[in-house]
């Protein structure tokens, strides 16, 4: 049987809800799913190249100083129970900053982390910093816009594998949904995940 990946963004049991199916049905081809599923989690980090679900460790990013006092990490947001730190490289060798001589702060939300004294900045260098962190939300906490997303595309996968291609639609009731299946990406899923696109930063 297949597994959800690790960056998966919903589980098989949220999809089966989102779209109001019985998870129950014998009928139902879990394996597919969940394929569709990590397949589908997989396009949106790489749409917005970024990274979403906490991974169980320490990433670590290398980056170039810039004299700046602040720096932003690439998958932003930088998780809850986290505690970043930086390094620094003199010839070939890392050196842990000192946080007791320069400690540092940081914005979760933003992905941001700074330097708290005023005369302590990322010195000027190639590829001579790095942050260890972890990012994003655990699985559960995952924004609820992106669930919905990764559903949306997982039924659109769904349903050009089941032959469908084009323009179809389905009636819900006194509603009618229609979905361009020609479209890896609808304009209104873009729209979507551009708020969360990661993006260059100072």
């Amino acid at each position: 049987m297949n597994s959800p990946a690790d960056n998966a963004l919903i589980t098989f049991d949220e999809y089966t809800e989102l779209i109001g199916i019985d998870k129950e049905n014998e009928n139902l081809k879990k394996d597919r799913i969940i394929i569709f599923i990590n397949s589908a989690s997989q396009q949106i980090e790489d749409y917005c190249d970024r990274k979403f679900v906490t991974p169980s460790v320490d990433i670590v990013e290398i980056f170039d100083g810039d004299g700046e006092s602040e720096h932003f990490v690439k998958h932003r947001r930088i998780a809850i129970d986290t505690t970043p730190s930086f390094e620094y490289r003199i010839s070939e060798t890392w050196t842990a900053n000192d946080t007791g001589s320069y400690p540092i702060t940081w914005d979760n939300d933003k992905g941001k982390i700074w330097f708290t004294k005023f005369n302590r900045t990322f010195y000027r260098g190639k590829a001579n910093w790095r942050v260890l962190y972890k990012y994003g939300w655990i699985q559960t906490n995952v924004p609820a816009d992106l669930k919905l997303i990764c559903a949306e595309l997982v039924k659109r996968a769904t349903m050009l594998l089941d032959g469908k291609e084009g323009l179809a639609s389905e009636s819900f009731g006194d509603s009618t949904t229609s979905y361009n299946l020609s479209m890896a990406l609808p304009d209104n899923i873009k729209m979507i995940l551009d708020k969360y696109r990661a993006v260059s930063v100072g």
